[in-house]
């Protein structure tokens, strides 16, 4: 009869290798999974990490802003008492300003934030350059006379210029300046008129 083969019971060897080669693959991409996890998962707790330090950064400079407007509101009220003080003529006017000016402005359809916070601190010092008037013509309490009208017109101009040097968030120093002009061109200190 046939030969006794002790092979012939165990697979081949083709096969043993297959399935050993087959294991080392197994292991190998487990152990690669388990690599590319050593490297993905720091990866991932480093930019968690960046990322709240970046949303804690920028709440710290919202603060900042909101800190450096609050800053900004409470010198300008200052500087609007010692205008308002000197003017016993037309005191309590710059509240009156603010007031009305922020409104119509809201109610004309402006949104833009910086620009009502702009509205809001001109109209509060949009009189500063009347620290430079003379009280005696500050004061007066009848008509001003021709010179003295003269006088009084510069207050836009000084106060722009007064304003000028300091580095306000928003546009205060044009509006200062030209919180006298008329829709028509009469008014003063540019003549200028219309949408201009």
């Amino acid at each position: 009869g046939p030969l006794y083969n002790p092979y012939a019971a165990m697979p081949s060897l083709h096969t043993g290798w297959s399935v050993l080669s087959g294991f080392a693959i197994f292991v190998a991409s487990r152990r690669w999974w388990l690599k590319a996890l050593g490297i993905i998962l720091p990866l991932l707790v480093i930019s968690y990490l960046t990322y709240r330090t970046s949303l804690g950064r920028v709440e710290d400079a919202k603060r900042h802003e909101e800190q450096m407007n609050a800053l900004y509101m409470s010198t300008i009220e200052t500087l609007a008492m010692a205008v308002d003080a000197k003017d016993q003529i037309t005191h309590g006017h710059i509240r009156r300003v603010q007031v009305y000016a922020t409104e119509l402005a809201r109610r004309l359809g402006v949104t833009d934030e910086q620009q009502i916070k702009a509205i809001e601190a001109a109209a509060l010092l949009h009189d500063m350059g009347k620290l430079a008037i003379p009280e005696h013509i500050l004061n007066k309490p009848g008509k001003l006379t021709p010179g003295e009208f003269d006088k009084m017109k510069r207050h836009a101009d000084i106060g722009a210029d007064l304003l000028s040097p300091i580095p306000f968030p928003y546009p205060v120093v044009p509006i200062v300046r030209h919180h006298h002009e008329n829709w028509d061109g009469t008014g003063y200190p540019n003549r200028i008129a219309g949408t201009d």
